[in-house]
């Protein structure tokens, strides 16, 4: 600037602030907006909280409220540009000027860079819902004051993009099991294969607590068990991984691995194997049984303690049981096949209450469709009869739903033990 600050200066100079601080804000929003994913969706879609309805509400027009942005964004930055150049007194016929203010425009372009670029999009990347939720009524007000403009472009833009080649195609999960029902054939391996793609289609919509072994088949030790009740019971259940409680299981005090018992095998009878504990990993009931694998990857574990919303234990889920959901049971030599299920002699079938009801679709060869109502509300099949009764069954009390009938066969205090299913006649 050639001359002494003028009132008007000042104004000018307040007014590059606030435009920078719009800029910034404009950026951060398009970087969270467009940063979330469908985890985030699901969050909002189950949330009531006004700034996440609102924020999904304006998700459904992603296209428009983009040009809203981009258009904002461009017209602040050139809006920026020319209260610089007037501040700055610039001459634009003549080159001398240019090359007298060519380092002060580059350090002011390095520092807006920073502050409208490199910074707000970092930290947005970094907390998408956080963000976005922040930011969303800025961003409705925004989408209003372009809407003219944003909407005219959006029709524009559509015009040229109804061609076959740039045309979007949104494929859903029921397509696509529609399609593998359409080109699977009836060979054993062409039907594993199916199952295994079914699995891998479905695996994104799926919680932990869809696939937990419940608190009630969880099996744990008690942290003042003695080392020889500590072997004995290891040696009946066979598991290589064993919860460690102290006073009950909503207390649990670590995971203790059979293989670092091995070494101390011969020890006395008043061995001190706490020492052996190490930390356990938790893990809430309603994470994604993705992300939860992905962790287990990154962290190098195999199992995590499941806690619900109250800060109880609901069970554990392993690594084996997330990648049962993609390939199938998972059998060892410590796993009796005939426990999961058998096929009786008049075509009915038996089944562990403790079943996961999906497992059991898949079994007896059902559609999930066909049970989708239940499916939102239970998890097992003893579940599923707990829903039908509304209540306790009695011992041998039979249930229909639709043309399936469950009977509860074996019960133990409140505890449907086996259950079995007889298939419609046709």
């Amino acid at each position: 600037m050639v001359s002494a600050l003028t009132v008007t200066d000042y104004y000018l100079i307040a007014l590059l602030f606030l435009l920078i601080l719009i800029n910034t804000f404009v950026s951060s929003s398009e970087v969270a907006i467009f940063s979330l994913n469908s985890n985030h969706i699901d969050e909002m879609k189950s949330s009531s909280s006004r700034s996440k309805v609102r924020l999904l509400e304006t998700l459904n027009n992603s296209d428009k409220l983009l040009a809203s942005i981009l258009i904002t964004y461009n017209i602040i930055n050139v809006a920026i540009i020319a209260l610089l150049i007037y501040l700055f007194d610039v001459d634009l016929n003549s080159p001398a000027s240019y090359k007298s203010l060519l380092l002060p425009f580059a350090g002011i372009a390095v520092v807006l860079i920073l502050l409208i670029e490199i910074l707000p999009k970092l930290y947005a990347s970094h907390n998408p819902l956080k963000v976005a939720q922040r930011n969303i009524r800025g961003v409705i007000l925004i989408d209003i004051l372009v809407s003219p403009l944003s909407s005219f472009l959006v029709r524009f833009t559509n015009v040229f993009s109804q061609s076959s080649a740039h045309r979007k195609h949104e494929i859903s999960m029921d397509d696509l099991s529609k399609a593998l029902d359409l080109t699977s054939s009836e060979t054993s391996y062409e039907l594993q294969d199916k199952d295994m793609l079914e699995g891998i289609i479905r695996f994104r919509d799926k919680d932990v607590s869809d696939i937990l072994i419940s608190r009630a088949d969880m099996f744990a030790m008690n942290y003042s068990a003695s080392f020889v009740e500590l072997i004995e019971a290891i040696k009946e259940a066979g598991f290589s991984r064993i919860p460690i409680y102290e006073d009950n299981e909503d207390n649990i005090k670590g995971v203790l691995y059979v293989k670092d018992l091995l070494p101390h095998i011969g020890e006395s009878d008043d061995y001190s194997w706490n020492q052996l504990i190490r930390p356990a990993y938790f893990t809430p009931d309603n994470k994604q049984i993705d992300d939860l694998l992905e962790e287990f990857r990154a962290n190098k574990n195999h199992m995590a303690i499941v806690v619900d919303e109250y800060g109880g234990t609901a069970g554990i889920v392993t690594m084996e049981d997330i990648l049962e959901e993609i390939v199938g049971d998972i059998s060892d030599e410590y796993d009796n096949e005939e426990d999961s299920y058998s096929i009786e002699s008049d075509g009915s079938y038996i089944f562990d209450g403790k079943t996961p009801l999906v497992d059991f679709l898949r079994v007896v060869d059902i559609s999930e469709k066909e049970f989708d109502e239940m499916l939102e509300n239970v998890d097992t099949i003893a579940g599923l009869i707990l829903e039908l009764k509304g209540t306790f069954p009695n011992p041998k009390e039979s249930f229909k739903y639709l043309e399936h009938t469950f009977q509860a066969l074996d019960m133990d205090q409140r505890r449907i033990l086996k259950v079995r299913y007889t298939p419609p006649k046709n």
